[in-house]
């Protein structure tokens, strides 16, 4: 199946996504974090921060996941959702979800219900 025509449709979307107030660029991240921009690619890389490369945006962080509910469960999120993929990691987490009453996983974790989401996570397919 050729997915062209697919990612085609799904760029203004995407690129909606990146441009919205709640990104932040590299450097911003870095030093939310207090650490290097080296040390937040590495992140990304591993699947321990949600990093979103668009087109001339360079890389682009969701700010929320850095509240402490968020990114305390992130890396453990990656490892139960079998992905290191930004996409796939933004997406889950954006998602209403029947499991959650209606809800996204990142507003089960900002109202502390990590093992919840977690258990979802593991399910997921």
């Amino acid at each position: 199946m050729n997915e062209q025509p697919v990612l085609k449709t799904s760029e203004p979307a995407r690129d909606r996504r990146l441009g919205a107030a709640d990104m932040l660029t590299l450097d911003q991240a870095a030093k939310r974090l207090g650490t290097s921009t080296v040390d937040v690619r590495r992140m990304v890389r591993r699947g321990r921060a949600i990093g979103l490369h668009g087109h001339g945006l360079g890389l682009r962080l969701p700010a929320w996941q850095f509240e402490p509910r968020i990114w305390t469960a992130l890396d453990h999120l990656s490892r139960e959702l079998g992905t290191k993929s930004a996409w796939s990691l933004l997406s889950f987490l954006e998602s209403p979800m029947c499991g959650l009453e209606g809800r996204t996983p990142r507003a089960a974790l900002e109202q502390g219900e990590g093992e919840r989401v977690l258990a979802l996570a593991r399910h997921h397919v």
